[in-house]
């Protein structure tokens, strides 16, 4: 069948390049240049200017090159070109492309001429197109010829096999070492931590209430077992995502078995982003310190593709239209963000599968609404009636734009080949468009098979779509979190390719090919040399290849460990007989850990369900956890607030505190670390409060005027 065509596919991808040059030369027309900007962008504090890289050419290329790129490569897969020798031209000529488009495209949006990505886009196209026309076949003509896989083995013992070597791999020998090293650190607290302390309040609602930048679904879901210390609610944390990412990935292996019909190619391919996902910075030594960098950032991806896939063999049937949308209401309720990136992924996949067909918009409109109907049905159950008011609605999307629009967090896109940069920005993108326009150009044949290219296409679409983050964040540790789909793409024509290979060729020496037409068998020092299936050496020389990935990635402007040497530093049970946990492996040891007189001094001035305010402390969520309090900032924690509405709603309500928790420095003396805080609260210290009592590390400042406040909102 076509989708299985390595020269379709081949002429897909000129395609995506002739898109993608005419993007970029769109792009530097279009948009300004990119850099640092002079003054703070609105709404973020002064405090992130050095956090801030604006890059709207970056942006605006990479979303052009997915429009561009898609429409060039469905028209250049209009007619496929006959011949395996045009193959193989077709091959080098993308082989050539990367080094050469990475220079053109690198220098273009650094400013210099558009004359030429655009020459290069209108010579590309324009071969492409004129081949196409002149030589080109209908896509039945392989579409007969083309010889299946066969079917999956019903064997499951490799499936144990595989499960049992990654259960080595991925569970640790102790949960709490992995806390203890993980320790305070403030990803954890931002994710889910912060924001499920707020429950201790009585009825607040994130986004109006308090700042959750990611998930409203799991940090609810996560405040049911955070228990009454940091210590707990790490281990907690830690627990969670090693458990969440098993059975992630235990589905993600039978998924890829199912489309590749192969279970060490779904081991392999599966086993790329688990060991990737291992990565941390050098200032933060610690695996799964970020939540955000792991699968709770997509927690039902394999679902949604699963169950698109049962969709797309019959869009209108009730069973399977509801089940895809309850699984996405479901994942935009866990994880905001990607969870509408499941919900545009979907419809996107059925247009794909059944391209221009008017049948497929009633279940697709009947989709979305089910879907909303179901975020909605959770929220009420979550949070209440008071969600479906429209200003709840509107703060949902408040991190999205944040980080989408104002540059914060944002690293411009390291154009090099080295440190598999050529990977990240052409290789794998590129293959998920191209095999996007393979699909849709291929829906219409007999032979097609529905259900496994919507899984497929809904890989390639999510994982485009996911790669939008990396767009505004060009760190390989972001790609790598994002990576799942464009590898699963990646493997699909790895497994094609081997498949197409002829199983009677062989290598031997320096020659390939048929045994019956190799010359007469060469001695080398009297032996004859061995002849290998070229299957095999293929299949190796991939294998090799993502060894070498895994093994290798770096970034010489973000230094830390990734891959195999970022595992290496885990304490998994596959090295438990060899080696154990060194330093704190227990969270008893982990240092600024609240004291016990700081979480009497806040039980004994404050009542449960008051909201308390700590001014302002990297380490206040655990103070405030410990003594069971919710919290009166806007965001935890406060001493990284970094927004103005999260500072002037936290001034508004510290002006209606009865009591002010503050860290004292080592003169005794207020210690607030965030200069806007300072200036803010320090002068109301000695006037409109006064000191109450201290604790450790902390003092209650109580009000001396005025009527008592309760802190609430």
């Amino acid at each position: 069948m076509p989708i299985q065509s390595v020269r379709l596919f081949a002429q897909a991808c000129l395609g995506v390049v002739a898109g993608a040059l005419l993007a970029v030369a769109i792009a530097r027309m279009a948009f300004p240049a990119d850099g640092r900007p002079l003054t703070m962008p609105e709404g973020l504090l002064a405090w992130n200017l050095h956090n801030v890289w604006l890059k709207p050419r970056e942006k605006g290329f990479y979303l052009l090159s997915l429009v561009l790129g898609g429409i060039c490569s469905y028209f250049a897969t209009y007619r496929i070109l006959p011949g395996k020798v045009t193959g193989r031209y077709f091959w080098l000529t993308l082989i050539f492309l990367v080094p050469f488009g990475n220079l053109v495209i690198a220098r273009t949006l650094a400013g210099s001429s558009f004359l030429v990505p655009a020459l290069m886009a209108i010579a590309i196209g324009g071969a492409v197109a004129g081949l196409t026309y002149l030589r080109g076949q209908p896509l039945a003509a392989i579409s007969q010829c083309s010889r299946e896989a066969p079917e999956s083995n019903s064997k499951r013992w490799p499936y144990l096999v595989i499960l049992g070597v990654m259960t080595l791999v991925l569970v640790p020998s102790s949960f709490e070492a992995v806390a203890a090293r993980i320790g305070l650190n403030i990803h954890p607290v931002s994710f889910l931590i912060g924001p499920a302390i707020y429950s201790l309040g009585n009825g607040l609602l994130p986004g109006l209430d308090y700042y959750t930048q990611y998930s409203i679904g799991i940090p609810w879901l996560f405040h049911f077992v955070m228990g009454r210390s940091a210590e707990h609610a790490v281990l907690a944390y830690v627990v969670i995502v090693i458990v969440a990412t098993w059975l992630f990935y235990a589905h993600l292996i039978l998924l890829l078995q199912w489309l590749y019909r192969s279970w060490l190619a779904a081991a392999i391919v599966a086993f790329i982003p688990l060991i990737l996902g291992f990565v941390y910075p050098s200032e933060f030594p610690a695996p799964y310190f970020a939540p955000s960098s792991s699968i709770l950032r997509y927690p039902l991806l394999t679902i949604c593709a699963m169950l698109t896939g049962y969709w797309a063999e019959a869009p209108a049937r009730p069973a399977r239209l509801a089940s895809i949308a309850a699984a996405t209401g479901l994942s935009i309720f866990l994880e905001t963000e990607s969870g509408i990136v499941m919900m545009v992924a979907a419809p996107m996949t059925i247009f794909l599968i059944h391209p221009w067909r008017t049948y497929v918009v009633l279940p697709i409109i009947t989709f979305v609404a089910i879907s909303l109907a179901v975020l909605a049905a959770m929220l009420f159950v979550a949070f209440g009636s008071v969600t479906f008011q429209f200003e709840f609605i509107r703060r949902l999307f408040d991190g999205v734009i944040l980080y989408g629009t104002s540059g914060f967090g944002a690293w411009p896109a390291n154009w090099t080949l080295g440190e598999w940069n050529w990977l990240y920005h052409f290789v794998a993108p590129g293959a998920s468009l191209a095999t996007m326009a393979v699909i849709a150009r291929a829906a219409n044949l007999q032979s097609f098979d529905k259900r496994r290219m919507a899984v497929l296409g809904f890989l390639a679409v999510s994982g485009l779509m996911l790669l939008a983050k990396y767009g505004n964040m060009s760190l390989a540790a972001v790609w790598q979190m994002s990576a799942i789909g464009p590898l699963s793409v990646v493997g699909w024509w790895c497994v094609t390719l081997i498949r197409r290979i002829d199983p009677n060729m062989i290598v031997q020496g320096g020659y390939v090919g048929l045994p019956r037409d190799r010359p007469e068998q060469a001695t080398l020092r009297g032996r004859r040399q061995h002849a290998y299936p070229l299957r095999s050496v293929v299949a190796a020389a991939m294998i090799i290849l993502a060894v070498a990935f895994v093994f290798s990635p770096s970034e010489s402007r973000n230094p830390g460990r990734y891959g195999l040497r970022a595992w290496a530093n885990f304490p998994s049970l596959l090295k438990w007989p060899f080696a154990r946990p060194k330093g704190c492996v227990r969270m008893d040891c982990v240092p600024n850990l609240p004291t016990a007189s700081d979480v009497a001094l806040i039980a004994s001035r404050t009542q449960p369900g008051e909201q308390v305010a700590i001014v302002s402390d990297l380490y206040d969520w655990a103070y405030l956890l410990a003594a069971h309090r919710a919290p009166l900032m806007f965001f935890l924690p406060s001493a990284d607030i970094f927004t103005r509405v999260q500072l002037e709603e936290s001034l508004r309500r510290i002006d209606n505190a009865n009591y002010l928790f503050v860290p004292k420095g080592s003169n005794g003396q207020p210690n607030i670390s965030l200069a806007d805080f300072a200036d803010a609260v320090g002068p109301l210290l000695g006037t409109r409060f006064q000191k109450d009592g201290e604790g450790e590390r902390l003092a209650a400042w109580k009000r001396v005027t005025g009527q008592d406040k309760n802190g609430t909102r």
